[in-house]
């Protein structure tokens, strides 16, 4: 019997222990997570009767791998749609709401979207100008679409995606069909039409890897009591197997795996599979391969501070999603989310739930502030923004220093590097958010293909 431990308990490390229990029932497994629950960045919390998120909250529509998922571990009971609100979303701009989504009129004709159809028509004719293997998104985007699409649109867009810099980030590995349609075509909208059958195609694969019952019309989704329920739900299939509160400090390659705790505990196994951010997984294996542990540390991290907020009002204030803000409009936060306008039953009766994201590439330094600093910053915004200046009657403050990686130009090669140094080792697995994507789906769908992967 061939004994495997799965060190880290977030998306990645549960979906992956799951999908692989399923294929060698048999097995023995072990998963270690440093912190005293399961689920990585899904954090949850119920307090009077607020549900609030500091971490990831839910998928789109088209998250299949998220549903399948929770098809395949009986727990679809726990699916939770989207209010119809939650298609709404917001970009401010020249100190007011621009809507996106929802009312067409509305979208077409908000500052925000000023130049938008002529810039798309245009880039239809416009050649390949760059001939470099890697881009920055700013310089794409730029050189497609022009200035308004890139400095509102694409820089709100990805504040709220990686909370990051987009002059950094790379359009290869943060936009792959983007990069490729104009590779392939010259032209981001004739590749993207030219590619209508091959994406249909692809759409039809996903689904017969990863088919599950009909989710409804809701554009987004989540799970009820939160997104951590997703966790704790998967935990239960380890409640004999799972261990937290065990962080793992080194890993050595004898005979067998070596994995020391910082208990003292040594736990051995013929496979080790880690599903920990860059930056940890390169502390752990640090002993074993520095040179892998060097060109993990190339993958940098940015931190986000999630400030949730209850305030006594009238739920009818809050409808949408959310707006997030481009840097050019220079604010001390990434945007705001409407969680009520998002889900139904997330506060009590007379009451509405916001969270405010504060940090990211912009603001290096959050890592560093107090809980004091952090809510002052939000309840100033909520004044400043949607005009609420109350106290709120509950909130929380969550702090995440590596909050998420950043696909800079040229991550695609770090990774290559990375994936072929771990191969060298036999019985060494490297999963997690810094590869294949950073959303809960493609954190899902990494895992399942990397079970499918495995021999019988």
């Amino acid at each position: 019997m061939k004994s495997v431990i799965f060190i880290g308990a977030g998306i990645s490390g549960l979906s992956a222990a799951f999908y692989y229990r399923k294929k060698h029932p048999g097995q023995s497994i072990t998963i270690l997570e440093k912190n005293e629950f399961p689920g990585g960045n899904f954090s949850s919390s119920v307090i009077d009767g607020f549900t609030f998120e500091s971490g990831p909250r839910g998928v789109m529509r088209n998250g299949h791998a998220f549903f399948h998922l929770l098809n395949e571990s009986n727990g679809w009971h726990l699916l939770k749609p989207g209010r119809k609100t939650s298609s709404t979303r917001f970009i401010w701009y020249r100190n007011q709401l621009n809507q996106l989504g929802g009312n067409p009129f509305k979208t077409l004709f908000s500052p925000a979207m000023k130049g938008v159809i002529r810039a798309v028509l245009r880039e239809r004719n416009l050649k390949n100008s760059c001939s470099e293997p890697d881009e920055s998104l700013e310089s794409f985007f730029r050189r497609r679409f022009g200035n308004q699409i890139t400095d509102v649109l694409l820089d709100a867009f990805v504040s709220g995606v990686y909370a990051g810099d987009i002059s950094r980030l790379s359009v290869r590995s943060s936009f792959p069909s983007l990069w490729e349609a104009e590779r392939n075509h010259g032209s981001v909208i004739r590749g993207l039409r030219a590619g209508k059958e091959q994406a249909k195609a692809k759409r039809q694969a996903e689904l017969t890897d990863f088919p599950h019952p009909e989710t409804g019309k809701s554009r987004f989704y989540s799970t009820h009591g939160g997104i951590q329920q997703l966790a704790h739900h998967l935990a239960g299939f380890f409640r004999n197997e799972l261990k937290t509160g065990a962080e793992v400090v080194s890993l050595q390659k004898e005979d067998r795996w070596k994995v020391t705790l910082a208990s003292g505990e040594v736990l051995l196994a013929d496979e080790v599979v880690l599903s920990t951010p860059a930056s940890v997984t390169a502390r752990i294996l640090s002993e074993t391969d520095p040179e892998l542990a060097a060109q993990l540390m190339k993958i940098p991290y940015v931190p986000v501070a999630a400030v949730n907020l209850g305030y006594r009002l009238d739920p009818g204030h809050q409808a949408g999603f959310g707006f997030l803000i481009p840097k050019i409009e220079k604010k001390q936060i990434l945007g705001i989310i409407f969680n009520s306008g998002t889900f139904d039953g997330v506060a009590p009766d007379g009451h509405v739930n916001y969270t405010v994201m504060i940090g990211g590439a912009g603001r290096p330094e959050t890592a560093g502030l107090s809980r004091e600093d952090l809510l002052e910053t939000a309840k100033t915004a909520m004044k400043e923004f949607l005009g609420i200046d109350l106290q709120p009657v509950v909130s929380t403050v969550r702090v995440w220093p590596d909050a998420i990686p950043q696909y800079e130009v040229g991550h695609y090669r770090i990774v290559e590097d990375i994936l072929r140094s771990g191969s060298a080792h036999q019985g060494l697995h490297l999963l997690g958010n810094w590869k294949n994507g950073i959303g809960v789906n493609d954190c899902i769908k990494s895992s399942f293909y990397w079970v499918k992967s495995l021999p019988e």
